[in-house]
C-alpha cells in the first residue's frame, strides 16, 4: 500500500474504469492527410500569410505485437491540394501513450511550399522550407482512471467519463527559409533550438446504453514557446503554442473504426508584434483488428500493465 501511494504508477488500473485488451497482434489499415504551414501573423491579426505544403493523401498499414508496433503509409496519387506546387517531404512522427506520461517525437523535411489568396490566385515558392526535429513530453496529473491508449490508439477500452490535466516541456531545433519584408536576413534563413512548457485539459467519454461502443475524445494544451540564439537576451520575445488530439469511433473487443486528428502549432520567430509559427498534423481513418487473445481466461477483478 505505502509503495502504490508514493508511486501511483505501479498501482494496477481499476478494471471499471478502463479495460485492458489481451490480444497479441493488432492491424491497423488506415487513409491519413497532412497539414503542414508556415503561418506569418500580426498580434491584432490585421496580417496574416499562410505557405502551405502540398501534400497528398497517405493510405498505409500498421502492425503492433503486443504493446510495440511499426507502420508505413503509401502517397495517393492525383490528391494533391493543387496543382504545379510539388511538395519534396520526410516526416516521421511517433506518439507514446502511457499511463501517466505521453511522448510526441518528431523528424520531417518539407521542401516547396504554395500560399493561396484566392481560387484562382497561387504563388509557389520552391525554395521555401520548413524542418523540425524534437520532442514534447506531457506527465498526466489524475491520469489514474483516463486511457490516452484507449482514447487515441483504441489499444484499450474506456469504461468511464474520465478526465485528465496534462503538463509538459518540449524542446526541438528548426529551421525555416521564407521571405517577408519585416524579416531581416538571418530570420528569413534560420536554425534554432527552441523550448516549450504548456498546460492543458483531456477527457474522454464512451457513450451510454444504446449508445454503447461509440465514444469521442479530446485534448487541448496551450503554452509558450522561446527560441535559443546568441542575442535572445537582447531579443527576448516568448512565442505562443499550441496543441489538440481529438479521436471519435466506435471499439469493440475485436475490432475498432476511428477518426484521430493530431495537431501542434510553435513559435518560431518573433520580431515586434510580427511572429512566425510552424504547424504539423495528421487526420486519420484508421481500423484495428485485434487477434491471437493471450490465455485462455481474463481475471476481470485484477488489471496490470
Amino acid at each position: 500500500m505505502a509503495s502504490g501511494q508514493v508511486f501511483p504508477f505501479l498501482k494496477a488500473r481499476d478494471t471499471a474504469y478502463v479495460e485492458k485488451y489481451h490480444e497479441l497482434l493488432t492491424i491497423r489499415p488506415f487513409v491519413q492527410a497532412r497539414f503542414t504551414s508556415i503561418g506569418i501573423k500580426e498580434d491584432d491579426l490585421s496580417f496574416s500569410k499562410y505557405y502551405k505544403a502540398n501534400t497528398p493523401l497517405a493510405v498505409g498499414l500498421g502492425i503492433a505485437w503486443k504493446m510495440i508496433g511499426i507502420s508505413y503509409s503509401m502517397d495517393i496519387p492525383f490528391t494533391w491540394a493543387v496543382d504545379d506546387a510539388p511538395t519534396r517531404y520526410f516526416d516521421f512522427q511517433y506518439h507514446y501513450y502511457g499511463r501517466y506520461i505521453v511522448l510526441d517525437a518528431y523528424a520531417m523535411r518539407y521542401r516547396g511550399m504554395y500560399s493561396q489568396e484566392r481560387e484562382d490566385s497561387i504563388s509557389y515558392q520552391p525554395k521555401f522550407y520548413f524542418d523540425r526535429y524534437g520532442f514534447r513530453v506531457s506527465y498526466l496529473l489524475k491520469g489514474d482512471d483516463f486511457s490516452y491508449a484507449a482514447a487515441f490508439e483504441q489499444a484499450e477500452r474506456q469504461k468511464t467519463i474520465a478526465v485528465s490535466f496534462p503538463m509538459g516541456i518540449g524542446g526541438y531545433y528548426q529551421h525555416i527559409s521564407l521571405k517577408h519584408p519585416q524579416l531581416s536576413d538571418d530570420d528569413r534563413n534560420t536554425g534554432r533550438f527552441l523550448g516549450e512548457a504548456f498546460v492543458g485539459i483531456s477527457a474522454v467519454w464512451p457513450l451510454p446504453g444504446k449508445a454503447k461502443g461509440w465514444f469521442f475524445a479530446g485534448e487541448l494544451t496551450a503554452g509558450a514557446s522561446l527560441a535559443f540564439h546568441r542575442n535572445m537576451l537582447k531579443d527576448f520575445a516568448l512565442m505562443s503554442s499550441w496543441q489538440t488530439r481529438f479521436s471519435l469511433g466506435y471499439t469493440e473487443r475485436g475490432w475498432s473504426l476511428a477518426t484521430v486528428l493530431y495537431y501542434h502549432s510553435l513559435g518560431l520567430v518573433r520580431k515586434g508584434a510580427l511572429e512566425v509559427d510552424g504547424q504539423n498534423g495528421t487526420l486519420q481513418l484508421v481500423a484495428s483488428w485485434r487477434i491471437f487473445r493471450k490465455g485462455k481466461r481474463r481475471k476481470a477483478q485484477k488489471s496490470t500493465e
